[in-house]
């Protein structure tokens, strides 16, 4: 039986080893965390599970081309339920809120009568989210050239209504492309962007009980130090614990950074990832973390994202002020009976995340103050909430627990007028080496990461077959054979 080893047991890696142990390979995930689920992981605090990832899934619409890729991995499927909030995000304005709602036709309305003036562009807006949700696939296109050119910030700036372009602003930011922004929230009209029941632990557990019943084997708590080459093939795994796990093909799953520093050679990093890395329209970014645990029900009902005023002189610069909240109330198990986590984000530039990177003298003190900063806006905007910090991390907990060399956990910020750049899943100059990454295409993500890593483990069995096929995608390479297309999943 032919050996692949998959380094990162995170979407990507596990997506890879799921479809390779399909296939009939001998696979081994090898893990430096103590569970799987790379940037899927989550830890306990006092009884509350915080959860690092899930904002929302792709996917979860029954029918679409993801969700059946989704069911294929047992991330969804029989059992598994879907949470499904009347509102992507709402936001809470000097003397007024404004909300996101799933309804398009009642948020444009709230904002039209609350600008007559901005009705027209909020028209613009809406009526391009509908036709990415809804409309052909030449609509679709339309919409895209319209809004390719067009930041976040300037279309806030084109309102008159400072409080609707704050509104615009307050999910991603302002250097973000507004067509991120609308193919979110188009996704989450046409409802294939919800929440899947017990979050990013659930999923991550979900696809690796799908591994280990595929027969796949996943070692964690063991460091990947490097890949050993030898004529062009890597020979040979090597781990902190000093073990080497021979292969005939290996599949880098974890941040490609990591891969092309600590693991292979510089040089055989793709000329794409060298590009982006030094390219200023394309900054990579991560983000600081609260959690507070908070007297249930806070608030009742479904998955829950409200965006506050904070102290503009203690948040970071890239936050304009704003907070990101994120109640877990839709999961119960998630905190003590009569608790509710609440989460804090605030996203940051590449040059903020750099100033966490080195635990100094001041690093507690700079956390705490930040998790004092969140909480005065917490309870100013909420007095009734009573929050109580339980836990606070930063770009260097991620890169202490991800190796991700800058701290970050979501890729590249996606700017206007920018074609995502796509890095190989084939490393070149290594003939058995390949890439899985939610890296490899801009802006990241699960559904990136899960696609992959179905890629790459379609391009190895096609490429050097195991004696079964599966269900995989549309792999690397020039048009699709017949052989190809046993293959093929919508990609």
């Amino acid at each position: 039986m032919k050996k692949a080893v998959v380094i990162g047991s995170g979407p990507a890696g596990l997506t890879a080893g799921i479809r390779l142990a399909e296939g009939g390979w001998d696979v081994t995930v090898l893990e430096q965390q103590a569970g799987p689920g790379g940037n899927l992981r989550s830890w306990t605090r006092e009884g509350h599970t915080i959860d690092n990832c899930l904002h929302w899934l792709n996917g979860t619409r029954e029918g679409s081309s993801l969700n059946r890729l989704w069911r294929s991995l047992g991330v969804l499927g029989d059992g598994v339920g879907v949470v499904r909030s009347p509102f992507f995000y709402r936001s809470h304005l000097a003397g007024s809120t404004l909300t996101m709602w799933r309804d398009p036709d009642r948020t444009e309305a709230e904002l039209s009568e609350k600008s007559p003036r901005d009705a027209r562009a909020v028209r613009r807006f809406f009526h391009a989210a509908r036709t990415l949700a809804y409309g052909s696939p030449f609509a679709r296109a339309a919409a895209v050239a319209r809004w390719y050119r067009v930041s976040v910030g300037d279309f806030a700036d084109s309102l008159y209504d400072r409080d609707l372009g704050v509104f615009f602003s307050d999910y991603l930011g302002r250097e973000y492309a507004t067509l991120g922004l609308l193919f979110a929230y188009s996704a989450f009209l046409s409802g294939d962007a919800d929440l899947p029941a017990g979050g990013s632990p659930g999923v991550a557990e979900r696809m690796a009980e799908k591994f280990a019943a595929a027969g796949g084997k996943l070692i964690c708590s063991v460091r990947v130090t490097g890949i050993v080459v030898k004529n062009g093939r890597a020979e040979a795994v090597l781990t902190d614990r000093g073990d080497a796990f021979d292969a005939d093909r290996v599949i880098a799953a974890c941040d490609p950074h990591v891969t092309f520093s600590r693991l292979l050679p510089r040089e055989y990093a793709p000329q794409a990832l060298e590009r982006t890395d030094h390219d200023p329209r394309t900054p990579r970014f991560s983000s600081l973390h609260a959690a507070f645990s908070l007297p249930s029900p806070f608030p009742p009902g479904a998955a829950w994202t409200n965006v506050i005023a904070g102290d503009k002189a203690k948040l970071p610069e890239r936050t304009g002020g704003r907070v990101i909240l994120r109640s877990f109330a839709h999961e119960p198990g998630f905190a003590p009976e009569g608790k509710t986590v609440l989460q804090a984000i605030c996203f940051l530039s590449d040059a903020d995340a750099g100033t966490w990177l080195a635990r100094g003298a001041d690093y507690a003190e700079k956390k705490a103050a930040f998790v004092e900063s969140v909480e005065g806006a917490i309870k100013e905007a909420f007095p009734y909430s009573a929050p109580r910090a339980i836990d606070a991390w930063t770009p260097a907990t991620y890169l202490r627990y991800t190796s991700a060399d800058r701290g970050d956990y979501i890729g590249w910020l996606l700017p206007s007028g920018v074609i995502p750049p796509r890095l190989p899943e084939r490393v070149k100059g290594l003939s058995n080496v390949s890439l899985a990454s939610g890296w490899c295409r801009m802006p990241g993500g699960l559904p990136t990461a899960a696609r992959s890593g179905a890629r790459a483990a379609a391009d190895i069995l096609i490429r050097d077959p195991a004696p079964r096929s599966f269900p995989g995608v549309t792999p690397p390479g020039r048009g699709k054979s017949k052989k190809r297309r046993k293959f093929d999943l919508p990609s």
